[in-house]
């Protein structure tokens, strides 16, 4: 890290790439610094990404809260009281312990995805977000930052934040190219017409796959589901047809969740994550959430890493009148070490969760049955705890 300039002017201006849920973080981050700020989104709409349902942990509720925004967007959840862990016939392997975290850190909220992306949207202001807005390339000078768009117009600021996904433009200017790679399962997710009575999540693990069910406010329920195996290019009914041959025969109320769904909802895609780039910054620009770190869900952690991004690259561009390379240094090597240990114990516990010989099953089963409570508490406690 080079020697902080103590003289040099604090920035004024700053253009985030995306408008998911990093960016809008980054956004309100951002403006709450007094910055002027613009948030170009590709898509002509503006609407949330492809997905169904999110679940924020205590983590990214605390991380909410320090953007200001956590009473407005944690309206628009449900709170979940109770999480286990089952065979596929239902038998129980562990129970998460959700109530004891509640109690110390703050709870576990349901969402759906526009839900969510609509009250972060409102939290933003809506005059932030300019759609249509296809970036192709990045503009790196010594005093500004900005991007190129397909129009061939150009557009500048004191700062470049990229929060453009796992397929992000402005990451190139700053770890050079990138190519994701898939973690070896297909996923599917869906919004069931169906309103379970209890607050609780339940997940089911088999051999090589995995079903989970999520209660969402509105008398909705989001589901999920991962394949081991080869990507598929099944169409969304031929996908519904198939899932409820796989699962129908699953653990209650999966059969019922499936049937509730409309196969012309459910978003089918391989479950990717980018390599662990050298750098996060370079000069005047940042990527932060999937852009930087994009990582399988096996935690839920994803959103709650790309808040807590917004929140700390707001606090170091807030920091007295450094300059905006010094401020980009320190956000970087603060995340860093705290989002390569969740990457990894992600993709740890998605090793271990779609298991598939029948004595890799039989040892993980026991293994999972026989570990404490306690201990599941702990490793949860670590992961959910945002100073």
């Amino acid at each position: 890290m080079h020697d902080i300039r103590t003289d040099a002017p604090p920035p004024r201006t700053a253009i985030v790439v995306g408008a998911g849920i990093g960016g809008l973080a980054a956004a309100i981050a951002l403006r709450g610094l007094g910055l002027r700020v613009r948030v170009l989104e590709r898509t002509a709409s503006g609407a949330a990404p492809p997905g169904a349902g999110i679940t924020l942990w205590p983590n990214a509720l605390a991380a909410l809260d320090r953007l200001g925004v956590r009473a407005s967007v944690a309206a628009r959840g449900r709170v979940i009281e109770r999480a286990t862990l089952s065979t596929p016939d239902g038998r129980l392997l562990s129970t998460v312990p959700v109530a004891a975290i509640a109690r110390d850190l703050g709870p576990l909220l349901a969402f759906h995805r526009a839900d969510l992306h609509s009250a972060l949207l409102d939290a933003a202001g809506p005059d932030l977000v300019e759609t249509g807005m296809h970036v192709d390339s990045v503009i790196d000078e010594e005093d500004h930052a900005g991007v190129r768009l397909r129009d061939g117009s150009e557009h500048v600021a004191d700062v470049l934040i990229g929060a453009d996904g796992v397929g992000s433009v402005v990451r190139t200017a700053v770890a050079g190219p990138v190519t994701p790679r898939y973690a070896g399962a297909m996923s599917w997710r869906g919004i069931a017409a169906l309103d379970l009575p209890e607050s609780s999540v339940t997940e089911a693990w088999g051999a090589g796959e995995r079903f989970g069910v999520v209660p969402l406010s509105g008398g909705r329920t989001y589901w999920f589901c991962t394949v081991t195996g080869p990507t598929s290019g099944l169409t969304e009914a031929a996908a519904h047809a198939d899932l409820l041959r796989r699962f129908g025969g699953w653990q209650a109320p999966i059969a019922d969740v499936l049937a509730a769904t409309d196969p012309a909802t459910i978003v089918s895609t391989p479950l990717t994550e980018l390599p662990w780039l050298g750098a996060w910054s370079h000069e005047r620009i940042a990527v932060l959430g999937d852009a930087a770190h994009a990582m399988t869900p096996n935690l839920g952690q994803g959103a709650a890493m790309a808040l807590e991004d917004a929140v700390v690259l707001g606090r170091e561009l807030g920091r007295g009148r450094r300059d905006v390379e010094t401020a980009l240094d320190a956000y970087a090597a603060m995340r860093r070490p705290r989002v390569r240990r969740v990457v990894g114990a992600s993709r740890r516990l998605g090793g271990v969760a779609q298991a598939s010989g029948p004595l890799a099953v039989r040892a993980r089963d026991l293994v999972v049955r026989a570990t404490p409570d306690r201990v599941t508490e702990r490793q949860a406690r670590a992961f959910l705890t945002f100073d």
